[in-house]
């Protein structure tokens, strides 16, 4: 493969553009990351947005140095592995906290908008198992999706500690062997894996640049007679 006269073997090429799409979508996420740090305007809302914008860099960055893994050695991609799935379990919190935030919802001053509350809420399998098929949206449903959400948060580092722990027990005891040469069709397939989450990154974040822009906090947004627009969930506010 050539590119720009330079003859690049497909390794070297994959490991390029992978490395480009990573620097990338450092570049977007840290703007935005910057941009609303700079427009400090809800702290509550933006803290939620900030901890869902690093998602993308992360991922990008775990999965460039999966690889590069086999040159580096496992050890500080294993550990970006685990950090990136706590991490995943932490957006999800935060992704709940910022729609509820937009809502106007709390769950511990009992306050929910009329335009949601009592609407029903279909469990699909295996939810059943522990819970009614339909419930109305309440101020106790609203309450137990949160604390799920956070259980998972606590639960998932742990579990990735023991998976590594097991992991470790078996490679000792000789259950797992590197009976493979330098790549093997699984690691051909992870390499590929990693190759498409780096580029997807990118599109990400450049998503992320309008999902959760700047401009609503910007001192300069829209007028709105004569006054700056209300920010997301304030103006549910005023109208209790």
């Amino acid at each position: 493969m050539e590119i720009l006269g330079l003859q690049l073997n497909i390794r070297t090429g994959t490991l390029l553009a992978a490395g480009i799409s990573t620097i990338l979508c450092l570049q977007f996420s840290l703007t935005l990351f910057l941009r609303h740090r700079l427009h400090w305007k809800n702290p509550a809302q933006q803290r939620q947005i900030l901890i869902i914008i690093c998602m993308a860099p992360l991922y990008a960055v775990t999965s460039f140095f999966g690889l590069v893994k086999a040159r580096s050695g496992e050890a500080f991609f294993t550990f970006l592995e685990s950090v990136k799935e706590c991490y995943e379990a932490l957006v999800i919190a935060s992704f709940l906290n910022l729609m509820y935030l937009y809502l106007n919802v709390d769950t511990n001053s009992n306050t929910i908008p009329d335009e949601i509350k009592g609407r029903p809420i279909h469990h699909s399998f295996p939810i059943t198992l522990f819970q009614p098929k339909e419930v109305k949206l309440d101020q106790k449903t609203l309450k137990l999706l949160q604390t799920w959400t956070w259980q998972f948060v606590y639960i998932r580092p742990a579990l990735s500690i023991l998976v590594g722990i097991v992991l470790a027990m078996l490679a000792s005891a000789g259950v797992i062997r590197a009976e493979h040469k330098f790549l093997d069709l699984a690691q051909v397939e992870e390499a590929y894996q990693n190759l498409f989450v780096c580029l997807e990154m990118v599109v990400f974040g450049m998503f992320q640049m309008y999902a959760f822009s700047h401009e609503e906090y910007h001192p300069k947004a829209e007028q709105v007679d004569g006054k700056p627009a209300p920010v997301k969930g304030e103006e549910e506010k005023k109208k209790e």
